[in-house]
């Protein structure tokens, strides 16, 4: 089972993307900033980490960094907020990094987080974007 560290200020996101991520058979680490989150990348070897791209004391650029000097297998997918800085999240696609705009559909961020872990499936396969995009605009027409 794939390990992914969540790093999120915003406690009720982190704790509702948790819960979706363990609800598809991930494990999850969540820690509400860097210094936490750190500590739990030393502890255990975490295959995913997901933050947020602007957290305070650091941004996530950094924490991905340092982060993947203890395990540097760590892929590595970014949340950004309306308004996370233009050149941070410029930098963060330019390094190769994802980067996933708040706010977006759960199914989004499922397929984002498989196909960075394709080895490590989950006990359930996420859901396909696109049957769930056809689904919203077949209702979008419902009278």
């Amino acid at each position: 089972m794939a390990t992914i560290l969540l790093v999120n200020d915003e406690r009720i996101l982190r704790t509702l993307v948790a819960a979706g991520l363990r609800r598809w058979g991930y494990d999850v680490l969540e820690a509400a900033g860097a210094r936490k989150a750190l500590r739990l990348a030393a502890r255990r070897p975490v295959n995913l980490l997901i933050a947020e791209l602007s957290l305070p004391g650091c941004d996530g650029l950094d924490l991905a960094r340092r982060v993947r000097r203890v395990a540097p297998a760590t892929e590595v997918l970014f949340l950004a907020r309306a308004s996370s800085p233009e050149p941070l999240e410029r930098q963060a696609r330019e390094g190769g990094f994802a980067v996933l705009r708040e706010p977006f559909a759960v199914t989004e961020l499922l397929g984002l987080v498989s196909a960075r872990l394709p080895e490590a499936s989950p006990v359930r396969k996420p859901p396909s974007s696109s049957k769930n995009d056809e689904e919203r605009r077949r209702l979008r027409r419902s009278p």
